[in-house]
């Protein structure tokens, strides 16, 4: 683990890029414009889709900017849900490479330069597919997504980013190794979780996050099914919903 910049380890890399999407909750539409835009990684993609929270996009008149390159440049697609869209992936392709980052970082400002995120980047090249299994898994993930919007123009973006980097998904080996994409789209993501890992033999889990149910009960699940494990938390001072009392009990 190692201290990651996005904008400096994804955005400013001169890839070549030709198509990109982002998942993201909040979306800072003026920053994007202004900034990530014109960066290197940014600068030849004529195909760049993202994927927002309805609640967000509702919000984007409520700001104060006028955007000049939205459904121009970038295509920004809401997304309906019982709960919240809060993923964060993100992922810059062209022929010969591809970058994915899949991480905490919302697409602002404060996401990208401010706040303490967490973040892990894949490079995907025709030198080295280690991580073409993720690179898969992450373009049927944003397909799904385009079905569900029922945006026929999101849907097509998409499918034309995995045109362009469609000779980078066949992996060379299996090196990834148990490293795997999960999102909830069918499933919650802690019996995601359970299906890829053997519950009783996982002896730690480290637990990181400022947001927690009034009454624990993710937490207790993951006592439940997590039974011989000793469990950490990590949380910020004055910035978690952690409930202190049903913890204490």
């Amino acid at each position: 683990m190692k201290n990651q910049n996005l904008i400096e380890n994804l955005f400013a890399i001169n890839g070549g890029f030709e198509a990109a999407a982002f998942c993201t909750y909040t979306c800072d539409l003026q920053f994007l414009e202004s900034y990530l835009l014109h960066l290197p990684g940014m600068a030849l993609c004529d195909s760049i889709s993202i994927f927002t929270d309805i609640s967000t996009y509702r919000s984007f008149g409520d700001t104060g900017f006028a955007p000049r390159h939205l459904n121009k440049k970038y295509l920004v697609t809401p997304l309906h849900t019982s709960g919240v869209f809060h993923s964060k992936l993100y992922v810059l392709a062209s022929e010969k490479r591809a970058m994915i980052a899949i991480g905490s970082a919302n697409l602002s400002r404060e996401g990208m330069s401010s706040n303490l995120e967490i973040s892990t980047i894949f490079e995907i090249s025709e030198k080295n597919r280690t991580y073409a299994t993720i690179l898969k898994n992450a373009l049927e993930y944003l397909l799904r997504l385009s079905s569900l919007s029922h945006s026929e123009q999101a849907r097509q973006q998409i499918l034309h980013l995995q045109s362009v980097c469609s000779n980078l998904l066949a992996p060379e080996n299996d090196s990834a190794g148990n490293i795997a994409f999960l999102h909830n789209l069918d499933e919650s993501l802690l019996k995601n979780i359970i299906s890829v890992t053997d519950p009783e033999r996982v002896s730690r889990c480290r637990i990181v996050s400022p947001f927690f149910d009034n009454q624990l009960n993710a937490l207790s699940d993951f006592c439940r099914f997590f039974p011989k494990a000793d469990i950490e938390i990590y949380v910020q001072q004055a910035k978690s919903t952690l409930p202190i009392l049903a913890l204490e009990s």
